[in-house]
Formats: C-alpha cells, sequence, structure tokens
C-alpha cells in the first residue's frame, strides 16, 4: 500500500468536509449551505472560506444555524487558494469541493462513501452531477470515471460530485494558486498515477453553469494545455498541440454562435 491509498473498514462514520469558496456569493449561497446541512450522512462538515466579499454573503453564512458550518473571511487569492486554506481548516478522511452555486442531492455522501466502501484502497470516488443553465434549464449531465487516457484531453469528473481522501493531500497546498481555472486538473495530472478509483453512475449533485471554465473558455484551454506539456514527457506534447488546436477552434465557433444568437 502506498502512501496515496486507503483502507476502509465498512460502517465506519467518516469524516466529510465539504470545502466551498466564496466572494460576492449572496445570490447562491443559502441554497449550498442547507444542501450541505441536509445530508443524510451524519459526520458532514461545511467548510466555507470567503475571499472578504463585498455583498452580503458574509451576512448570509454568519445568520445559518447549521452546526455543520465552519466559516472565515479573510483576503485570499483566488478559488484555489481558498481550497487550500479549507484544506488545513479541517482533518477530514474525505473531502468534496462544492461551488458556491451549487448544492448537493441529500444523499451525496452517503452514496459517494457506499461506492469508497466497494473496494479497499480506493482514494477518488466520482459520480454525476446535473448541469444548469440559466433560470434553472436542463443541460446535460456531467461526471464520469477517471480515466488516465481520458486526462490526456481534459478532466473526467466534476469536483461537485467527486470525493478526494486525505491520503491525496499530503502536500501543504496541493494546488497551484498561480492558476487561475485549471489546478484541481492539474492537480489530478500530477497524482494520476498514484490514484485508484470507483464510480457511481448516481446524480449526486446540480452543477450550475459559469464558472471560470465556462466564463473564460481560452484561459481554461491555455492553462490546461501548459499543465499537459508540463506533467507528461516531450513525446506527448505533439498530440497535446492538436488538442490545444482543436479546443481554441471550437471555444471560438461556440462564441461565435452564442454571439450571433444574442444578436438574433
Amino acid at each position: 500500500m502506498t502512501e496515496h491509498q486507503a483502507r476502509h473498514t465498512i460502517g465506519t462514520p467518516y469524516r466529510v468536509a465539504v470545502i466551498t469558496a466564496t466572494y460576492n456569493a449572496a445570490q447562491h449561497i443559502e441554497l449550498c449551505v442547507k444542501s450541505v446541512e441536509f445530508q443524510t450522512h451524519p459526520n458532514v462538515f461545511h467548510v466555507i472560506v470567503d475571499g472578504k466579499s463585498g455583498d452580503q454573503t458574509i451576512n448570509l453564512i454568519s445568520s445559518s444555524k447549521s452546526k455543520r458550518l465552519l466559516f472565515i473571511s479573510e483576503p485570499d487569492v483566488g478559488i484555489y487558494s481558498a481550497w487550500n486554506k479549507g484544506i488545513k481548516l479541517i482533518d477530514a478522511d474525505w473531502y468534496l469541493f462544492l461551488g458556491a452555486d451549487d448544492i448537493l442531492l441529500p444523499n451525496a455522501i452517503q452514496t459517494l462513501l457506499e461506492q469508497a466502501q466497494a473496494s479497499n484502497c480506493i482514494n477518488l470516488v466520482t459520480a454525476k452531477a446535473l448541469l444548469l443553465a440559466d433560470h434553472g434549464a436542463f443541460a446535460g449531465l456531467l461526471g464520469g470515471p477517471f480515466s488516465r487516457i481520458v486526462l490526456w484531453h481534459h478532466m473526467p469528473n466534476a469536483n461537485c460530485s467527486t470525493i478526494y481522501h486525505k491520503s491525496l493531500f499530503s502536500e501543504t497546498s496541493p494546488f497551484n494558486e498561480s492558476l487561475k481555472s485549471a489546478a484541481d486538473y492539474s492537480f489530478l495530472l500530477k497524482q494520476r498515477k498514484c490514484i485508484v478509483s470507483s464510480h457511481s453512475s448516481a446524480v449526486v449533485s446540480c452543477m450550475k453553469l459559469g464558472g471560470v471554465s465556462n466564463i473564460k473558455p481560452t484561459l481554461s484551454i491555455l492553462e490546461s494545455y501548459r499543465e499537459r506539456l508540463r506533467h507528461y514527457p516531450y513525446p506527448y506534447h505533439f498530440l497535446f498541440s492538436i488538442f490545444y488546436m482543436i479546443s481554441l477552434a471550437k471555444a471560438a465557433l461556440l462564441s461565435a454562435y452564442q454571439f450571433k444568437k444574442r444578436e438574433t
């Protein structure tokens, strides 16, 4: 067993930390907090790391009566800085990263933990997230099994439907805070040889479109491309360059289509 593998005991009430980074998230944060508060698994804690919001976010979080909640608010340098702080704030067996505008379904954590218990040494469990567009319209499903082959091209899982075992976070700051969009992808690239995963086909969360990768797709594509070059040996770089050019072309076509749709 390596340092990145986890041993499981059936029936153990695992301690799970749900980490949420917030900044001016007053419009969504109440539903996010309630979705964690009402988890059926008894040993779930919600760690909210706020970047010193200027709207009502802090007041709304402070007024919550949830006993699961741990909250700090101080300036940071982005979402991955908040995630790193959250990991340090609480010692848990498993961690899940939930967006401020995402919600967990009531049985989400229990479903993911049951999947983890399906086999020894599992350190990453994935499931599906329901994608929601503006006004709550259905926009598809996101999140598949972890795959080293798929990882060549994109991140296969959705953070809001994935739990990471604590053994994967052996570094002081596991997420690269210099990245604005792809530090979670970079983390998986770095850990890819150590990950032993399991996948549930259940839908465990709802994820609203509009994250950094959606708002600034070119930034996400560029950062992901650079991280592939950093984590894979040179023979793969030509293939990654092709992926990069295709992704840029697709992003440009989608942007043009959306612009034309707004005009009409």
